[in-house]
């Protein structure tokens, strides 16, 4: 079972370099002409290797909120950078339409829906000739369901791309994983405090914007350097639930130059600072990241229910 993106802000997402914000409560994108320009793309990340993992089979959530009209709003794209499924606008105001690639045209799925405002999506998708599976649920509820069919032609998925449906629109709680993600939420934690810091300069006054910017930064010339953040506590999860992962989302860049030239995740748990054995995905410009633990570091067992593991510092150590 694994988790292969969390997101809620800008800091998670590989973006477009303008027509893209965040005010605190998700990641925007912003109207354009023509429609498209702005997008944040949600890049599938092998949770165990950090690489970008192509997958056959996943499932897809996401709260959005926009008034639909025409253009793209969720568009997913395969290894080869092909669109093969979205959901559209239907140039019918705050009407969306599931629609796949086929035959080299876009072809309906099922009705078009209403779905202003704020509305909560989960999309399934099985890449498979015999056993194929296309489905779509808006707040819940089925609205599409097609299975046992020939659905080959998509290919494995690379990315979910987020764009704007002629509105601005605004993203939360996005989610890609290998298991029914109907339901679930991701909460955020912003520093407010340095825990340790052994080498960076600036602190988490830099990076505690709820609505991000890249005015301020941190950096470091020392590999080895580890800072880490406090941040406030999340509320117990109700009773019932469990904690499916965790993410380390953060904005960060490299032009080239000198070493260090990377960075990786940590978490801090019990004291113990545990850093994933991977590094962050980093090239020339700021870019959003996703790093997932999709198990508790120190037990190397699942999260459970205890919410106190998670409210636990975090932070990033340069690397070569």
């Amino acid at each position: 079972m694994a988790t292969y993106f969390i997101g809620t802000g800008v800091e998670s997402f590989v973006t477009s370099p303008t027509l893209v914000n965040d005010n605190g409560s998700g990641l925007g994108v912003v109207v354009s002409t023509p429609l498209g320009l702005g997008f944040a793309d949600a890049f599938l990340i092998d949770p165990a290797t950090g690489d970008r993992t192509p997958q056959a089979s996943l499932w897809f959530h996401t709260v959005c909120n926009t008034i639909p009209l025409d253009g793209p709003i969720i568009t997913f794209v395969n290894a080869q950078n092909v669109g093969v499924l979205r959901i559209f606008g239907t140039n019918v105001f705050g009407m969306a339409q599931a629609q796949r690639f086929q035959g080299g045209a876009w072809v309906n799925l099922g009705d078009p829906v209403y779905c202003r405002d704020s509305v909560t999506w989960d999309i399934r998708i099985v890449s498979h000739p015999t056993a194929g599976r296309i489905g779509v649920n808006l707040n819940g509820v089925t609205l599409l369901n097609r299975d046992g069919i020939d659905t080959s032609n998509m290919g494995e998925i690379a990315k979910v791309r987020l764009q704007t449906g002629t509105y601005d629109t605004r993203f939360d709680q996005t989610i890609i994983a290998s298991y029914n993600t109907i339901g679930h939420t991701v909460r955020r934690r912003v520093p407010n405090r340095d825990v340790r810091n052994t080498g960076w300069t600036g602190g988490f006054a830099d990076v505690d914007e709820t609505n991000n910017s890249d005015a301020d930064t941190i950096n470091t010339s020392t590999v080895g350097a580890v800072l880490t953040f406090g941040a406030d506590d999340l509320s117990q999860v109700a009773t019932g639930n469990v904690i499916k992962a965790v993410g380390l989302s953060a904005r960060i860049r490299n032009d080239g130059g000198d070493i260090p030239r990377n960075a990786a995740a940590i978490l801090t748990l019990g004291g113990v600072e545990y850093r994933k054995p991977y590094n962050i995905l980093v090239g020339a410009g700021f870019s959003g990241t996703s790093t997932v633990f999709d198990t508790n570091p120190a037990t190397g067992q699942k999260w459970g229910a205890d919410i106190a593991p998670v409210n636990q510092p975090f932070g990033l150590v340069a690397t070569e």
